[in-house]
């Protein structure tokens, strides 16, 4: 039967071929994607809640290559430039009165079952 996020029979059965044809390959797939088995990574950066959660995905894909190390590195003058906005940000709007404060909304609309 073909897969409920509308990959067919067909298109499932070139993929088992090509993953038997390259033993030593990894499959990256989104959290709803029908996998085959133990060669399978989860990328779900999309699915954190907050800009800091997201920065640990990179030494998810760092840790296939052996470079956590250089990973660590730009996380943390990430995380550093990051909080160093979010502390002016605060700086900058600590005099203006909360119900004065707007409201942002950051949002991405789709439709259907993919990205």
């Amino acid at each position: 039967p073909d897969d409920p996020w509308g990959t067919s029979a067909v298109e499932l059965a070139m993929e088992a071929n090509w993953m038997n044809n390259h033993p030593d390959a990894l499959v990256c797939r989104g959290i709803f994607e029908q996998g085959n088995g133990a060669r399978d990574l989860t990328i779900a950066g999309s699915q954190e809640k907050t800009n800091v959660a997201t920065f640990d995905w990179l030494g998810y894909y760092a840790a296939l290559f052996n470079l956590e190390r250089k990973a660590n590195e730009i996380v943390a003058e990430t995380e550093g430039r990051y909080s160093c906005s979010a502390q002016n940000a605060l700086y900058l709007s600590s005099d203006i009165p909360k119900e004065e404060k707007p409201t942002v909304l950051w949002a991405r609309h789709f439709s259907g079952t993919g990205w």
